[in-house]
């Protein structure tokens, strides 16, 4: 259930959980840009 959260419940249980999930893909994608 914290895997597929539509509603942002888990993020809601640990607060800045979904923005630093963000920042990881973001690292991610940075660097798989070069």
């Amino acid at each position: 259930p914290e895997i597929v959260d539509p509603l942002g419940k888990s993020s809601a249980r640990k607060p800045g959980g979904f923005e630093e999930h963000i920042e990881k893909i973001k690292k991610i994608h940075h660097l798989s840009e070069y």
